[in-house]
């Protein structure tokens, strides 16, 4: 989910799912997060690496 431009829908299709709920469902099963709060921490996280790129902790 961090490297593509895909919308959900478009992604549980790819890996077999008719319905984004079931891929969801599914997903929560075994992450404990939706796909879509997934995809927002990882967002984050990419937005916190940009901001403090080159920065060390001490």
């Amino acid at each position: 989910m961090r490297s593509t431009s895909l919308s959900l829908s478009e992604i549980a299709a790819q890996v077999g799912y008719s319905n984004l709920n079931n891929f969801s469902q599914i997903y929560i099963k075994y992450k404990k997060i939706t796909p879509s709060k997934f995809r927002s921490l990882l967002n984050s996280e990419d937005k916190f690496d940009i901001v403090n790129k080159g920065h060390t902790k001490n």
